[in-house]
């Protein structure tokens, strides 16, 4: 079997160069992909069943319970460099048995997406496939899409999708960031796969010229207003695509302003952006540094920032000073008044005593007085 594979792809190289020659292998055999078929079974792209299971595992679970999956979510970059993937998303994927966690393959019911996956109403519907379909375009790995459109949204809404894929295939060609380093693990780094409370994810997809883009995707229906987001560049951010645009069936939440990322006061050399981001949806930016000129402006900024704040805490510690100094002052001048009324008081009680002195010698003469004269009377006698 190895030898007839290898018998193919010399065949289709010499015959037929440019052809593409894909497996669907599931049991994690090793090199199905890559050159030399010497050393690999010589296969161009492995579907990468692995990411399909983990991704349906997880999407088609209500978004309230999402959280518990997170792992589901972001563990296939794990192998995603082991081989040349191919991810792909059909109506007869592989569905979560009733009864048990292991899958089945509904081939004979020929369903779409949306007959799975969670949704109060059609649109809620809607904005899970779009959110689904933005992480198979913006993860690494070529894309097969052959998925049956909705049957159970209204025409309105299928025409919705149908605008929005157009879109997505027409952002992921022109923008080689998503496709040109698929292989390599320079193509992509994570920016947060820990929010599984929040059960977002947001990574970088940079291409060979280290051009970037920063995706970001909300697996819940919460509208999030000043999400912040650490990035690795201190730069501008463009939002340059959105799930949630009304064209697309959306909302219409979005960025519309550039975004100027921020140091960390708290990180050394760690800057930040808040965004909006809009409920079950998928936003990208586009990542732009600051110019030399742009840098000394905000050097400048955050030089004048630093010396107000400076100047504001000298000025509020001379307050405080001014208010203790007044505090002290006036607890002088209490203690000074406090000090004057003893001194009154002990000047009173001083003349008051010197008068009962002079009051109480006076009576000793008078009684002294009157003992003479009452003892002259007795000798008289």
């Amino acid at each position: 079997a190895i030898g007839l594979i290898a018998q193919i792809r010399l065949s289709l190289d010499k015959k037929a160069p440019g052809t593409l020659f894909i497996t669907q292998e599931s049991s994690a055999w090793p090199k199905v992909t890559g050159q030399p078929i010497e050393d690999t079974l010589g296969f161009d792209l492995k579907w990468n069943y692995g990411w399909k299971q983990s991704f349906l595992r997880f999407l088609f679970l209500d978004p309230l319970f999402r959280k518990g999956m997170y792992e589901e979510l972001v563990s296939s970059m794990l192998y995603q460099y082991s081989e040349s993937f191919i991810l792909e998303l059909s109506h007869k994927d592989l569905l979560l048995a009733q009864g048990g966690d292991q899958y089945t393959e509904c081939a004979n019911q020929r369903l779409s997406l949306s007959d799975h996956i969670p949704g109060n109403n059609e649109k809620e519907k809607l904005a899970n496939i779009r959110t689904a379909y933005a992480y198979l375009y913006f993860h690494p790995g070529k894309k097969l899409l052959y998925e049956k459109l909705a049957d159970n949204l209204s025409d309105k809404l299928t025409d919705k999708l149908e605008a929005y894929l157009q879109a997505l295939n027409e952002f992921y060609r022109t923008h080689e960031e998503l496709y040109d380093q698929d292989e390599v693990s320079e193509g992509f780094s994570w920016i947060d796969d820990t929010s599984a409370e929040e059960t977002v994810i947001a990574f970088i997809r940079r291409s060979e010229k280290n051009q970037e883009l920063l995706v970001v995707i909300n697996f819940t229906p919460v509208v999030r207003s000043k999400y912040a987001i650490r990035v690795n560049g201190a730069g501008k951010y463009r939002e340059v695509f959105n799930s949630d645009l009304k064209e697309y069936g959306g909302d219409g939440i979005s960025n519309p302003n550039v975004i100027r990322s921020e140091a960390d006061s708290s990180e050394e050399n760690e800057n930040s952006i808040e965004i909006v981001l809009p409920p079950m949806s998928a936003v990208v930016f586009s990542y732009e540094p600051y110019t030399m000129r742009e840098r000394q402006e905000i050097e400048i900024r955050e030089e004048a920032s630093r010396a107000k704040a400076q100047a504001e805490a000298r000025a509020q510690e001379a307050e405080e000073l001014r208010r203790k100094a007044e505090a002290e002052a006036q607890a002088a001048l209490e203690a000074e008044k406090l000090a004057r009324e003893t001194a009154k008081r002990a000047l009173e009680a001083k003349e008051e005593a010197k008068k009962r002195a002079q009051e109480a010698e006076e009576t000793s003469l008078k009684i002294e007085e009157e003992a003479k004269k009452r003892i002259a009377a007795l000798k008289s006698r």
